[in-house]
């Protein structure tokens, strides 16, 4: 089926679910050899002013840097900074990681978020950052960030819809679904109406991706973290193999900069 028809029917789809849909922006990864230290990126040499240290992890090994983001360079999105720089560092050691449940919490030291609500440009430095040993088996990114504003509806996986729009199921009757073209009784076309609509990729807002349920119903604590704060997406258009990492907060600590207290939902392909 081409790409335009495909387009089209799953344009009914999210006219019938245009009540759930929520502002989003996406990150285009992109080579860019022109990035400075305090650029929104993935991977390569980030900012670390002066006297401001590395997360690390148990016995003083330092974080690997997964990505930064420059609220300056990024369209505005509601209830997020407009400026400062927000990174993300992760633990990568696959032993440590072959023990992490889908769900962590950042006080359980997997995982560490700086942020600096100023960046001095007088006075940026680059910080190479370090890659463990025996590191877990993913792709490693050293791209800039190219972002797109945009809008998504509610997340659909094989079980369920994403956390807070669960009554979205209820809009795909029979009728709906016959109209958009998708048969779910036969398996290609069941996989391709999860491709269209599990909000995959990298961003900032909108809804998560989900492969089997959303992680924030399994304990009540996780229910509060409500806003998606950052999606990194390392699947394959299409393919779906590779990890992803969604970073939740609650509405409160991101309207009061405190990202101190984060949830990590990871999607573990392996």
């Amino acid at each position: 089926m081409g790409k335009r028809k495909r387009g089209r029917r799953a344009d009914v789809i999210r006219d019938a679910l245009r009540d759930t849909s929520l502002p989003s922006v996406h990150i285009v990864p992109v080579e860019d050899q022109e990035l400075g230290c305090a650029d929104s990126k993935f991977g390569g040499a980030f900012y670390l002013p002066e006297g401001g240290q590395v997360p690390v992890w148990g016995d003083g090994q330092e974080m690997e840097f997964l990505a930064q983001i420059r609220f300056s360079q990024m369209p505005p999105l509601m209830g997020f900074p407009r400026k400062g720089l927000l990174q993300f560092f992760l633990w990568t050691e696959e032993s440590v990681m072959e023990e992490m449940d889908a769900g962590e919490l950042s006080s359980e030291g997997h995982f560490r978020l700086v942020y600096y609500p100023e960046v001095s440009e007088e006075e940026t430095s680059a910080c190479e950052g370090k890659v463990t040993e025996n590191r877990w088996p993913m792709e490693r990114w050293n791209r800039g960030m190219r972002f797109e504003r945009t809008e998504e509806v509610a997340t659909f996986s094989p079980e369920e819809t994403d956390l807070g729009y669960e009554n979205a199921m209820q809009a795909l009757t029979p009728k709906l679904m016959k109209e958009a073209g998708y048969d779910l009784s036969d398996c290609p076309d069941t996989d391709q109406f999860f491709l269209d609509f599990g909000n995959w990729g990298c961003k900032v807002g909108g809804h998560p991706a989900i492969r089997q349920g959303d992680v924030r119903r399994e304990e009540e604590a996780y229910g509060a973290y409500t806003t998606l704060l950052f999606q990194m997406d390392l699947t394959l258009p299409g393919e779906l193999e590779g990890d992803t990492f969604a970073f939740f907060i609650k509405p409160e600590d991101l309207a009061a900069g405190n990202f101190e207290d984060v949830l990590l939902y990871w999607h573990n392909t392996y």
